[in-house]
């Protein structure tokens, strides 16, 4: 009987959060790239992918098969250290301000 009251649950929670996922979907296809231009295969430190010319999304490419495979994914960007407490961070000129040798 546990079964059947689960079953109902699930299909009453479907038809609750489906509006909610058919909005999502809608506003996914029609805002984020389709990734519909892609470049051509490109090959750095062993491994092959092609780039979204839109948004810069990479696939991964298998040269043997000429196919593309696996999902989309995005480089991560380097990231400057944070000074830690206690070690003074770099002077920097204010606009109009004329740095001297010192």
């Amino acid at each position: 009987m546990d079964v059947f009251a689960s079953k109902s649950a699930q299909k009453q929670s479907e038809k609750m959060f489906a509006p909610a996922h058919r909005v999502t979907t809608w506003l996914r296809e029609r805002f984020q790239c389709q990734h519909t231009e892609m470049s051509r295969p490109i090959t750095r430190d062993g491994e092959t992918y092609r780039a979204c010319v839109r948004c810069g999304a990479r696939r991964p490419f298998n040269l043997n098969a000429w196919t593309m495979k696996g999902s989309y994914y995005f480089k991560a960007s380097p990231v400057d250290p944070v000074p830690t407490e206690g070690k003074a961070r770099p002077q920097t000129s204010r606009p109009g301000e004329i740095k001297t040798a010192a």
